[in-house]
């Protein structure tokens, strides 16, 4: 069994993370090498630590990149995050940081040029405001999807 280290651990993520998440926020890497296979990084979770403080899922996901990849091999990297629950947002008010996830995300793709794709679970706290904040990010080039809930479920489906 992988061990997690900083918030990320190198191994897929389990149906339970993506399932069962409660408060955590889970999510796996994917990117693409020179052969167009689609390659896993490591699984990245929500951690406090010493070193990097309170980070996120997608704060440990830009982390990880950044640490792996460097600023030429990022440009035009085909890459893609599996997450539990969309990111959070300053913009839209689903976020108590400063800048929220779905604005890291959008500045870390213009600022590297990597072709990010998202696959959500579902929607962060199931709020609209989470649905606009991904919609924002698609009008941004970011490509998002999400799972289809049905039934009482519905509201968290994006």
């Amino acid at each position: 069994m992988a061990r997690w280290s900083f918030g990320a651990k190198q191994s897929e993520m389990t149906n339970s993370e993506w399932f069962k998440s409660g408060m955590s926020t889970f999510g796996s890497i994917l990117y693409e090498d020179e052969e167009g296979e689609l390659l896993s990084l490591e699984t990245v979770k929500n951690v406090t630590t010493k070193k990097y403080g309170k980070e996120h899922a997608e704060d440990v996901a830009i982390r990880s990149l950044l640490e792996n990849f460097s600023k030429e091999e990022l440009d035009g990297l085909p890459v893609v995050l599996t997450l539990s629950k969309s990111p959070c947002s300053s913009k839209y008010g689903t976020s108590n940081k400063p800048k929220g996830c779905a604005e890291e995300l959008v500045d870390f793709v213009r600022e590297y040029g990597v072709k990010l794709t998202i696959i959500c679970r579902g929607l962060y706290k199931g709020l609209g405001a989470s649905r606009q904040a991904l919609e924002w990010m698609e009008s941004e080039g970011i490509t998002v999807s999400g799972d289809v809930r049905l039934g009482r479920e519905q509201r968290y489906g994006y």
